[in-house]
C-alpha cells in the first residue's frame, strides 16, 4: 500500500517469488486467500498503470480498511468473515498523482527534476516522471531543472491548473533551455556544461557554421532553416548573396544561443524590408523598421530580445542603400526642403519617400545654406537627431 503506483522492481520481485507457490497444492499455508493477497499487492504496485496511488484522507482510509481487511477467504465462495465484494472499495481511495514532463518543442516525454514544497516547510526533490505527494500536504510544485525553463504551481495562484493537469493526463509541458540536451542525450551533463560557456558569453563569432547552430537546438524549424538557407553550396555565389547568408547566420546563431527563437521571424521580416528597398520600396514597412530601431536603442523594454549591435548593423546596411541614391535624389530633396512639391516618376517618387522617412528629412524648413550654424540651430529646434541634421546639411551644400 505504501508503494502503490510506483512499479518498484524490488517489490515486484518479492511478489513474483510469492506467486511461485501457486503450484504447491499440498501446502496448507498456500490457500485461496494467499493468492488473493499476492495479486492484490501486484495490482496496487501498478495501480492505474503507474498513474494512480492511494490517498490518506479519512474517507480513503475507511475504504482501504474495508478493502484490505486482514481476514482472507480460504476458498472462492468463502464470505463468512468478510464479503469479497468489499475488496473492490480500494478504488475510492485511488487518485492520480503522476507528473510526466513533456518537451513542448519535440512533443515527446523527457526526464526533469521537480521540487515539491510541503506546507510544513519540507522540501522534496523528485526525478520526474514520478508520483508527487498528496496535494493537501503541498503548497508549491515547480520544475527546478537547469536544463529546462521553470514551471511553478503555487497554492492560491494557479493550484487549480495542477489539479486539472493531474486529473486529465498528467503531462506538464516544459521547454528546453538553449544549449541544453535532454537526459537521454546527455546523462551526466558534460556536453550541456560546455554549451553553457557559449550561451553565457557576451561575444558572438563573426561567421558561425550551421553545425554549431544545430548543436544548440533540436528544433525542426531551425534544422530546416539551416538546411535551406545556411547550408554550403558548390556553385559560387555573388557578394550580395554572401552578405545575406552571413547576416542570416549571425541572426540565427544569436537567436539560438540566447534562447529567443521567436525573434528570428522578426529578423527575417526586417531583412525583407531592407531587400525590398532595392526593388519595391514600401513606406509602411520602413516605418515598422524605424519603430523597432527606436525602441531597441532607447531601451524602453527590460528584455534584450534584439541586441543594439544587431539593429545598428542593420541600420548601417539601410544607410548604404539610401546613400547610393543620394546623387539622383539631391535635386528633389532640395525642392522638398524649400517647400516645393517634387515632380518625378512613380519609381523615383517611392525612392524619395523612403529616403525622407529613413532620415526624417523635414519639409519646408527654410534653411540658409550660406550660414551652416543658423541651419543647425533651426534643425535642432525641430527635435532632430544628429544623423538627419548632417544629411540635410549635405543636401543643401
Amino acid at each position: 500500500m505504501v508503494m502503490a503506483g510506483t512499479g518498484n522492481l524490488e517489490i515486484m520481485r518479492i511478489v513474483r517469488h510469492l506467486r511461485k507457490r501457486v503450484g504447491v497444492t499440498t501446502s496448507v499455508v498456500v490457500t485461496y486467500g494467499s493468492h488473493l493477497a499476492t495479486h492484490m499487492a501486484l495490482g496496487l504496485l501498478f495501480l492505474g498503470g503507474g498513474r494512480y496511488t492511494l490517498s490518506n484522507s479519512p474517507a480513503s482510509v475507511a475504504a482501504l480498511i474495508c478493502a484490505f481487511y486482514p481476514k482472507f477467504p480460504t476458498h472462492s465462495n468463502d464470505n463468512r468473515y468478510h464479503l469479497q465484494a468489499f475488496r473492490h472499495l480500494y478504488v475510492l481511495a485511488a487518485e492520480p498523482r503522476l507528473l510526466i514532463p513533456r518537451d513542448v518543442m519535440m512533443g515527446r516525454m523527457c526526464y526533469a527534476n521537480i521540487t515539491v514544497y510541503k506546507i510544513d516547510g519540507t522540501e522534496i526533490n523528485i526525478k520526474a516522471p514520478g508520483l508527487i505527494p498528496e496535494l493537501s500536504l503541498l503548497c508549491k510544485v515547480c520544475v527546478a531543472d537547469d536544463r529546462y525553463w521553470p514551471v511553478v504551481f503555487e497554492r492560491g495562484r494557479n493550484w487549480d491548473l495542477l489539479e486539472k493537469l493531474l486529473n486529465s493526463y498528467g503531462c506538464i509541458e516544459v521547454k528546453q533551455r538553449a544549449g541544453c540536451l535532454s537526459y537521454l542525450e546527455d546523462k551526466h551533463g558534460y556536453r550541456t556544461e560546455m554549451a553553457h560557456t557559449l550561451t553565457q558569453s557576451s561575444t558572438s563569432p563573426w561567421d558561425p557554421s550551421s553545425k554549431t547552430i544545430l548543436s544548440f537546438s533540436s528544433d525542426c524549424t531551425i534544422r530546416n532553416f539551416c538546411d535551406y538557407f545556411l547550408s554550403d553550396v558548390e556553385q559560387p555565389v555573388d557578394a550580395t548573396e554572401a552578405r545575406m547568408k552571413l547576416y542570416l547566420t549571425q541572426s540565427a546563431y544569436d537567436c539560438v544561443i540566447r534562447d529567443k527563437l521567436n525573434v528570428l521571424p522578426i529578423f527575417l521580416s526586417l531583412l525583407k524590408v531592407m531587400k525590398d528597398q532595392n526593388s519595391n520600396p514600401n513606406a509602411l514597412q520602413l516605418w515598422q523598421y524605424k519603430l523597432i530601431h527606436k525602441l531597441v536603442l532607447t531601451k524602453r523594454w527590460t528584455s534584450d530580445l534584439i541586441s543594439p549591435e544587431a539593429i545598428l548593423g542593420l541600420h548601417y546596411r539601410f544607410a548604404k542603400i539610401f546613400d547610393s541614391r543620394e546623387v539622383s535624389l539631391r535635386e528633389h530633396l532640395q525642392s522638398y526642403l524649400t517647400g516645393e512639391v517634387p515632380m518625378c516618376g512613380n519609381d523615383l517618387l517611392k525612392s524619395l519617400v523612403s529616403y525622407i522617412i529613413f532620415y526624417d528629412i523635414p519639409y519646408n524648413c527654410k534653411l540658409n545654406k550660406n550660414n551652416p550654424l543658423q541651419s543647425i540651430v533651426t534643425l535642432k529646434s525641430l527635435n532632430l537627431s544628429s544623423e538627419p541634421i548632417m544629411k540635410v546639411l549635405e543636401i543643401i551644400r
